[in-house]
């Protein structure tokens, strides 16, 4: 039980950073475009 806890809790955090990478980057890309 405690191995399969451990890996959700590793794909919701894993989770979080592709959308912290993702917003991220589309804030990024959004300034480039603005700026052009």
């Amino acid at each position: 039980m405690n191995k399969s806890t451990h890996s959700s809790f590793n794909w919701s955090l894993i989770f979080k950073i592709i959308a912290a990478i993702a917003s991220a980057l589309l804030g990024v890309i959004g300034a480039n475009k603005a700026e052009n």
